[in-house]
């Protein structure tokens, strides 16, 4: 991981995230499904769908991978399924994760 984001930090280019990527990744991240899903949570979160896409493809990147063999597309589905429930906002507007922190936080 630290090769792949280098001196940078979390910044690293989206060229740097994709050469260290399973090729099957780099594949599904040109799939209409993906760059749909993507295209939401970048305008829901009000950010550039360049910057979106660097950061879901670092995080599906840096996710555990299958001991046996490459991820497939449905692996990768799954992955950015996840990734869009913690990121999309709910009925208070607060995504998945601060949603799970607030009730823990709740008396």
């Amino acid at each position: 991981m630290a090769n792949m984001v280098g001196d940078s930090g979390p910044g690293a280019s989206l060229e740097g995230v994709l050469a260290w990527a399973p090729q099957s990744l780099v594949q599904y991240s040109r799939s209409l499904d993906f760059q749909e899903i993507v295209q939401e949570l970048a305008d829901r979160q009000g950010e550039s769908l360049d910057i979106m896409r660097q950061k879901v493809l670092l995080g599906m990147v840096s996710t555990p991978q299958r001991s046996d063999g490459e991820p497939t597309e449905d692996d990768w589905r799954r992955i950015l399924y996840v990734y869009s429930l913690i990121l999309k906002p709910n009925d208070r507007g607060l995504g998945l994760h601060a949603d799970i922190v607030h009730r823990e936080e709740s008396p």
